[in-house]
């Protein structure tokens, strides 16, 4: 109903200028790989295909391809008539690195409703047995049994190990889904993921026995925008399905540690949906500012002493003191007098990194 202009239409079309999520989501895309060749995509919880769909822009105008996976019948069976130009699946992402046959609760309304609430009623399916968000609370439960697959499984029958971008909404799957995925055998660029922090999967991996023992989580501040367009958190406000609560909180710093160690910044979070760049990506090192740390030590300048006739000393310079600079590129630094340079990257949660091990520099340094 993309194009068509009726009054069922105008109520399916909502979500384009009513459901701010979706609405920062698609800024954000088109931000990202508007500059990009086009690329593949992987939508889990992909509905119909196209209501809140968050690759259809990608395949629509930019002309990417995919795979889009929906675990409910009754929004896989609407979405043929949509002639979206990608694979389709009706199954579910496993959050267990095996196929399995596992019981999807799907919700419709208690009463007579509209088509996009109905919809969106439809949207909060989930797997039984998952901390989902909606927790059933938004209308009458069906159950159907649903093939699961890992992640992995996909992308290999396709041949597709690089992949562009993954939105991940699964109603609360999520965080099993990607602890078990493994890392090393995939190549994806952006991810797109919804979590709730209530959901403690990640902080329990690290915390549990046979897990990383983390004695804290350093509390980020909200993310900084890299654009001068990205929707302004505090100027924003927004109703949610079942509460109310600010859309800018909420973040769980045990996932964004997790995403960080499989090589992944934090570009955008808002309300419970996070947006990863791969740190050694185009992309990243495009849309996300590097912050440089240059670390120097004072430096002894060894000068020629005037001396006067009867020996008496003139003048002498003996120590410069060079501080600490920060830097955000690219800007010019001028360091006076120094010799040898060290280079480090500030990562999203304080780490500091090596990015180059020694640099000479003489007078002005361009970095």
């Amino acid at each position: 109903m993309l194009d068509k202009h009726s009054q069922e239409a105008n109520n399916y079309n909502v979500y384009r200028t009513g459901f701010l999520s979706w609405i920062r989501i698609n800024q954000i895309l088109k931000r990202l790989f508007s500059d990009q060749p086009p690329g593949f995509f992987l939508e889990a919880g992909a509905l119909d295909g196209e209501f809140i769909s968050n690759t259809l822009h990608l395949e629509r105008e930019l002309g990417w391809t995919g795979l889009l996976i929906e675990a409910d019948p009754v929004l896989y069976a609407a979405l043929p008539d949509k002639h979206r130009r990608s694979w389709s699946s009706q199954s579910c992402i496993s959050p267990n690195s095996y196929a399995e046959v596992r019981t999807f609760e799907s919700y419709r309304p208690k009463n007579q409703t509209d088509f996009a609430n109905e919809l969106l009623i439809r949207s909060t399916g989930n797997l039984e047995g998952v901390m989902a968000p909606a927790a059933g609370r938004m209308g009458l439960k069906a159950t159907y049994s649903v093939q699961c697959f890992p992640l992995l499984s996909y992308l290999l029958t396709l041949n597709k190990r690089d992949v562009q971008y993954i939105s991940l909404d699964v109603e609360g799957a999520e965080a099993d889904i990607l602890l078990t995925l493994p890392w090393d055998r995939v190549n994806i660029t952006v991810w797109t993921i919804e979590h709730r922090s209530q959901n403690t999967r990640f902080k329990d991996h690290y915390l549990e026995p046979g897990g990383i023992a983390v004695r804290s989580v350093v509390k980020q501040d909200d993310v900084s925008s890299p654009g001068g367009d990205r929707p302004s958190s505090n100027k924003i406000q927004k109703m949610v399905y079942v509460t109310q609560h600010d859309p800018a909180a909420g973040k769980d710093d045990y996932f964004v540690l997790f995403m960080k160690e499989k090589g992944y910044r934090l570009y955008d979070y808002w309300d419970g949906d996070y947006t990863f760049i791969k740190a050694d990506s185009t992309i990243c090192r495009t849309h996300l500012e590097l912050i440089l740390v240059v670390e120097v030590v004072p430096v002894e300048v060894v000068m020629e002493v005037p001396l006067d006739e009867l020996g008496v000393v003139v003048e002498i310079i003996s120590v410069v003191e060079v501080v600490p600079v920060l830097v955000v590129l690219p800007e010019v630094l001028v360091v006076p007098f120094v010799e040898v340079l060290p280079i480090f990257v500030v990562d999203d949660i304080g780490v500091v990194v090596p990015l180059v091990e020694l640099m000479p520099l003489v007078g002005v340094v361009a970095v």
